[in-house]
C-alpha cells in the first residue's frame, strides 16, 4: 500500500514492482498496478518472476529459429535492416555476423525478392530473403541439397504414375464424386433454399475440413443477416415514429422486412406470409398502393379498403434489389387535412377555395412527377338568372350541383376548387396526355349536358363555359396559366352565346 500511496493523488502513475515475496504468503511474485479505464479503481496483477522471464525468452527471435524443426541443410536467419547482421538463425554460428561477412550480399539480399545465388565459404548457395517489418527473413540451401533428388524424384513419380494411373484414375473419381460434387450439390441445394428467403435453413456439410468451414461460414453470414434485420426492427421498435423496411432482391423469392410492415399495411397473419413469401405479390400491392397517391403530397398514398390510413413510401432501387421504407403518417395527415380543410374549403361546395388550390398546385408542380398537367376555368352560365327566377337559395343549390359534377368528372387524379361566385377551377393530372384528352372531352360532354336539382325538387339545365390551358415542363407560374385559362374560357363563353342565345332554364 506504501507503494501505491501516490498513484491515489496522481492517476496518471503505474506501477511495476521488483520481484520479491508477497505478504500473504511470502511467495516469490512481481505485481503491476493501474488505474482502470474510468479513473474509479486499481487494478493490480501479480506473477511469478519465472514464468515472466520463461514468456520473454519465448518472445526472442533466437528462441523461435531455434524451435523451428526443419533440415539441417537447411539454414534460416533473420537479418537487422539497418546493420545488416544477423540476429537469430537455425545455425548457431552466424548469428551476430554481417551479411557480408558470410558471403552474402547486401544488395541483391535487398533488391533480389524471388531469390539470388551466393558463394558462401567457396560453395554455392540459392538464397531467398523478404523484407518484414525492420527485419529481412530468408533462407540458405545449399545447391546440390536444392537439386540432388529432382532426378530420383522424377524418375520415382514417372514409375508410380504408370503404375497406378488407371487405379488413381477410378479412385479420385469415386472420392471426387462422393466427397466433392455430393456435397457440392448439398451445399447448393441449401443456398438455393437460403437465396429463395429461407432464413432457417442450415448448411452441415462436415465431410471435410474445407466444407465444415464453409458450412460454418455460411451459417454465420444468414445469422447475422437475421441479427441484422432484428436489430432494425428492435431500433424501429423503440423510435416514437411508426417505421418499417423492407428489401426484396432479384433472384431472390422472399422479402425480407421489419416486424412493423404488417401493422402499418394492415395485414393479417395470412397476408403477411403471402406478400412476403414472394416479392411478385408485394409488388404487386405496392402498385396498387401507388394508385392512391394523395394529390399535392410527395410519397404519400391512402391505404385501399382504409380510406382513413395514409403511409409515407419511399424507394431506392438499386441493380439487384429495391429497399422501401414505410412511415405511418394517419395521424399526421389527418391534422394536416383538418386544418387545411378549414382553411382552404369552400363552406358551400366543400371543394377547395381559391388559396387552397394555389397551395396543393404549387406541391404538385415542384415535385415534378413527370404526369401532364392542365388548367381548366369553369364559368357556370345564367346563375344570375338561376338567382332571380327561383331565389338565391336555389342559387346556392345549384352552384354545389355544379361542383358535384366537376368533382366527379376530375376524380381522384386532380383537382376541383371553387374560384369564387359561379366560377370553378380544376387541375388536371394524368399519367399521359391522351388521358387528359379524355378527361377534357368528358367536361365538354358535360356542358350542355347536365343539371342541377334545386332545393324545393326541380330540375333545370346546368350550363357552363370552359377554357383550358396546358402545362409543360417549361411552364410559366401557375397564376399565368390560370390567367390563360380564364382567357380561353371568355372565348368560349362568347362562342356558347353566338350559338346558342338565351335558353329557357326550366326543364318540363
Amino acid at each position: 500500500m506504501r507503494r501505491c500511496s501516490p498513484m491515489l493523488t496522481d492517476k496518471s502513475l503505474q506501477l511495476v514492482q521488483d520481484a520479491g515475496p508477497n505478504t500473504a504468503e511470502g511467495k516469490n511474485m512481481q505485481y503491476s498496478a493501474v488505474w482502470s479505464a474510468d479513473g474509479t479503481f486499481i487494478v493490480q496483477v501479480g506473477k511469478d518472476p519465472q514464468l515472466v522471464t520463461e514468456a520473454m525468452e519465448k518472445n526472442e527471435i533466437s528462441y523461435i529459429f531455434h524451435q523451428l524443426n526443419i533440415s539441417p541443410a537447411i539454414d534460416y536467419c533473420a537479418v537487422d535492416s539497418e546493420t545488416l547482421s544477423v540476429i537469430g538463425a537455425t545455425n548457431a554460428d552466424m548469428v551476430g555476423k554481417t551479411v557480408a561477412k558470410l558471403g552474402i550480399s547486401a544488395e541483391s539480399m535487398q533488391n533480389e525478392e524471388h531469390g539470388f545465388h551466393a558463394n558462401i565459404e567457396g560453395k554455392y548457395y540459392y538464397c531467398i530473403f523478404k523484407k518484414i517489418e525492420t527485419r529481412y527473413m530468408g533462407f540458405i540451401i545449399p545447391m546440390d541439397v536444392l537439386y540432388e533428388r529432382i532426378p530420383l524424384d522424377l524418375l520415382n513419380l514417372a514409375l508410380c504414375l504408370v503404375l497406378i494411373c488407371g487405379t488413381l484414375t477410378v479412385f479420385v473419381a469415386n472420392c471426387v464424386n462422393r466427397y466433392v460434387i455430393h456435397d457440392i450439390h448439398r451445399i447448393n441445394g441449401k443456398l438455393n433454399r437460403i437465396t429463395q428467403g429461407d432464413l432457417e435453413e442450415k448448411v452441415n456439410v462436415q465431410s471435410s475440413r474445407e466444407f465444415s468451414a464453409l458450412s460454418r461460414y455460411i451459417n454465420e453470414m444468414v445469422g447475422s443477416l437475421v441479427n441484422n434485420d432484428r436489430k432494425m426492427s428492435y431500433v424501429l421498435s423503440r423510435t416514437e415514429m411508426n417505421i418499417g423496411v423492407y428489401e426484396y432482391r432479384d433472384g431472390v423469392q422472399q422479402v425480407y422486412c421489419t416486424e412493423r410492415i404488417p401493422q402499418i399495411f394492415g395485414w393479417t397473419d395470412e397476408e403477411t406470409a403471402y406478400y412476403t413469401g414472394d416479392r411478385v405479390h408485394l409488388y404487386t400491392f405496392i402498385e396498387e398502393l401507388r394508385r392512391s397517391r394523395m394529390v399535392g403530397e410527395r410519397n404519400v398514398y391512402r391505404i385501399p379498403g382504409e380510406p382513413d390510413r395514409y403511409i409515407k413510401l419511399e424507394e431506392t432501387h438499386e441493380e439487384s434489389s429495391v429497399f422501401g421504407v414505410v412511415n405511418d403518417v394517419t395521424e399526421e395527415m389527418q391534422r394536416r387535412m383538418q386544418i387545411e380543410s378549414e382553411r382552404d374549403t369552400d363552406p358551400l361546395t366543400r371543394l377547395y377555395n381559391r388559396r387552397g388550390l394555389s397551395r396543393r398546385v404549387e406541391r404538385i408542380l415542384e415535385a415534378g412527377t413527370g404526369d401532364t398537367y392542365a388548367v381548366v376555368m369553369i364559368d357556370l352560365d345564367d346563375l344570375k338568372e338561376v338567382n332571380d327566377t327561383y331565389g338565391h337559395e336555389s342559387g346556392d343549390q345549384y352552384i354545389i350541383s355544379a361542383a358535384e359534377i366537376l368533382k366527379k368528372i376530375v376524380g381522384e387524379s386532380g383537382l376541383t376548387a371553387r374560384h369564387g361566385g359561379d366560377e370553378f377551377v380544376l387541375f388536371l393530372e394524368e399519367k399521359s396526355e391522351e388521358a387528359l384528352q379524355e378527361k377534357l372531352l368528358q367536361l365538354k360532354s358535360a356542358q350542355d349536358s347536365s343539371e342541377a336539382v334545386l332545393h324545393d325538387g326541380q330540375h333545370v339545365p346546368l350550363r357552363f363555359s370552359m377554357g383550358c390551358c396546358f402545362i409543360d415542363e417549361v411552364a410559366a407560374p401557375y397564376d399565368e396559366m390560370l390567367e390563360k385559362a380564364d382567357i380561353a374560357m371568355y372565348q368560349n363563353k362568347r362562342q356558347r352565346k353566338e350559338k346558342h342565345g338565351k335558353q329557357p332554364r326550366r326543364k318540363e
